[in-house]
C-alpha cells in the first residue's frame, strides 16, 4: 500500500524519528472531520451566520472534558481567546468536577520575524513600544527581540482554573523564520483534535471567517502527536531557563496561585489505546529549523511524504491550502512546484484551491499569498521550461486541460448579484478569460504579512 511505501521511505521503525515525526498505525477511529465555517451554500452577502465554528468549539470542549491525566495543547500564538478559551476552560472544569486532576500543558509558537513583529496577531501591540523600555519584555542581543512573558502570564490568568491544577505554558521560536506552527489538542494520549485551526476567535468564529479543517481522532496514532510535542518541550526545557541570545524559548509553571518562570514539563506519558475501528493512519510532523542539528527526510517527514506521494499520482492530485507562495518573499516551495509541473507534463490533472490575493480576516490579518492568476502563471512557467521546444499553442492547451487553480467557492451565483472576479484557465485559443466569481473576500494590508518558512507542524 502507498502508506507503507511512504513509511518505509522515512526509514520505518529503524528511524530515530519513528514515533516522533511519523508513525503508521492501525485500529484508529476518525470520529469527525471538522470543517469551518461550514457555510457552503450560504449567500456571503447575508451576514447572519455569526458565530460560526460551533462544531469546532463543541468538539474542543467535549474531548477535553474526558481528560483524566493530561491535556496537551499546541497552537500558533496568540494563545486561545474568546470562545476557544472558554471551551478549553469549560472542558477542563468539567473534568475537574468528575474528580480528575489532569496536568495542563500549552505550547505557543512565538513569531517575531527579521526584527519586526506582526501587529495583527499580537494580543498586546503595546509591546512594540513598551518592550524597548521594560526588560521583562525585551532581549537586547544581538538586537531587540520582544518576549511573550506578559502574554503567557495573562493566558494563565484568563484560563481561571482551580489552583490545585498544574499548568505549564511555553512559547518558542527556534530560528528567525521558524516557530511552532502545529495545532493539536491531545487528551490522555488517546484522543486528539489535529489540523489547521489557530484558536483565534475573531479569525474563525466571527465576520469573514477563514476556512480551515481539523480531524478528531482516537487511537494509537495519537501517541505520535504526543511524542512530537514532548520533543518540542524538551527543547523549551533545555533553553527556557538559560541566557542564550540565539535561542528563544520561554516557559512558566502555575500551581497553587503561584507562577514560576523557566519551568517546563518535558514529557507527558500515557499508554496507547486501540479502538474498535481499524482505520490505518500515517501520522506526519516536521521539526522546525535549528531544533535538529542535522535535519533529514525523517525529521521533516510531512514535507518528504507530501513530495513522494505526489510523485506517485496516477491520475489526479487535489491540493487545498492557504497559498502556494508569495513572489514578494520568493518563498514558493520549488520542490513542490517541480513535482506538480512534472505531473502536468505527464498528462495528469492538478487541481489547486488557495486563498486569492488580499484575502484576510476581519482584523485584516492576511491569509493569502500570490493571486490565483500569478500562482497559475508561476506553475505555467515551470511547465514551459520542462517543455522547451514545444509549440506554444500545444503548451497552452496542455495547461488549460490539466492545470486548475481557483479560490474557495461556496455559493452558486444567482440572478444579477455581482461578485469579485476570479481568474480561471480556459482553452480558448490560449487566451485567459475572466468569469464572475462567487466568493466573499475581505482585503487587508499585505505589508503586514509574515513569511512563514520552515515551521514545526504536525
Amino acid at each position: 500500500m502507498l502508506s507503507k511505501e511512504l513509511f518505509d521511505i522515512l526509514g520505518g521503525e529503524n528511524s530515530d524519528y519513528h514515533g516522533v515525526t511519523f508513525s503508521l498505525t492501525k485500529q484508529n477511529e476518525i470520529k469527525k472531520i471538522i470543517n469551518t465555517p461550514n457555510l457552503f451554500g450560504h449567500d456571503p452577502s447575508v451576514n447572519d451566520y455569526i458565530p460560526t465554528g460551533r462544531n469546532l468549539i463543541s468538539a474542543i470542549k467535549d474531548v477535553i472534558s474526558e481528560a483524566k491525566h493530561s491535556v496537551d495543547i499546541s497552537t500558533l500564538m496568540p494563545y486561545p481567546d474568546g470562545d476557544f478559551l472558554r471551551a478549553i476552560h469549560d472542558g477542563i472544569y468539567q473534568s475537574y468536577q468528575k474528580g480528575n486532576r489532569p496536568v495542563i500543558r500549552v505550547l505557543g509558537g512565538w513569531y517575531y520575524y527579521s526584527g519586526s513583529y506582526s501587529v495583527n496577531h499580537c494580543s498586546r501591540p503595546v509591546h512594540l513600544v513598551k518592550g524597548f523600555y521594560n526588560s521583562k519584555n525585551v532581549e537586547w542581543w544581538p538586537f531587540p527581540h520582544l518576549k511573550p512573558i506578559e502574554d503567557m502570564e495573562d493566558f494563565i490568568k484568563a484560563l481561571a482554573l482551580p489552583a490545585d491544577l498544574k499548568v505549564y505554558v511555553g512559547a518558542m521560536q527556534s530560528d528567525w523564520g521558524s516557530w511552532n506552527h502545529s495545532k493539536l489538542i491531545i487528551v490522555d494520549g488517546k484522543e486528539c483534535i489535529a489540523g489547521g485551526h489557530n484558536m483565534y476567535d475573531a479569525t474563525y468564529l466571527r465576520f469573514a471567517p477563514v476556512h480551515d479543517l481539523s480531524v478528531r481522532l482516537a487511537g494509537p496514532a495519537v501517541q505520535c502527536a504526543e511524542h512530537f510535542l514532548n520533543r518540542l518541550w524538551a527543547e523549551v526545557a533545555r533553553y527556557a531557563d538559560t541566557w542564550n541570545p540565539l535561542k528563544w524559548y520561554w516557559s512558566m509553571f502555575s500551581y497553587n496561585d503561584k507562577i514560576e518562570h523557566g519551568v517546563a514539563l518535558v514529557e507527558i506519558k500515557n499508554d496507547a489505546e486501540i479502538t474498535e475501528e481499524n482505520t490505518e493512519v500515517l501520522a506526519l510532523g516536521r521539526l522546525g529549523s535549528k531544533i535538529v542539528e542535522h535535519p533529514d527526510n525523517a525529521s521533516n517527514a510531512s514535507q518528504t511524504v507530501r513530495i513522494e506521494a505526489i510523485k506517485r499520482v496516477k491520475n489526479h492530485v487535489r491540493l487545498s491550502q492557504q497559498m502556494l507562495g508569495d513572489s514578494t518573499y520568493s518563498n514558493y516551495d520549488e520542490e513542490l512546484i517541480t513535482v506538480l509541473s512534472q505531473l502536468i507534463v505527464d498528462g495528469k490533472q492538478v487541481s489547486i484551491i488557495i486563498g486569492d490575493k488580499g484575502g484576510a480576516d476581519q482584523l485584516l490579518a492576511i491569509y493569502s499569498g500570490d493571486s490565483i492568476k500569478d500562482t497559475a502563471f508561476y506553475i505555467a512557467e515551470k511547465v514551459k521550461a520542462l517543455l522547451a521546444g514545444w509549440d506554444i499553442t500545444a503548451v497552452r492547451d496542455l495547461l488549460a486541460n490539466n492545470l486548475h487553480v481557483a479560490p474557495v467557492r461556496f455559493f452558486d451565483k444567482e440572478g444579477n448579484k455581482k461578485y469579485d472576479d476570479d481568474w480561471k484557465w480556459r482553452s480558448d485559443d490560449g487566451q485567459k478569460i475572466i468569469e464572475p466569481g462567487n466568493h466573499a473576500k475581505n482585503y487587508g494590508d499585505a505589508s503586514n504579512w509574515l513569511n512563514l518558512m520552515y515551521n514545526a507542524g504536525f
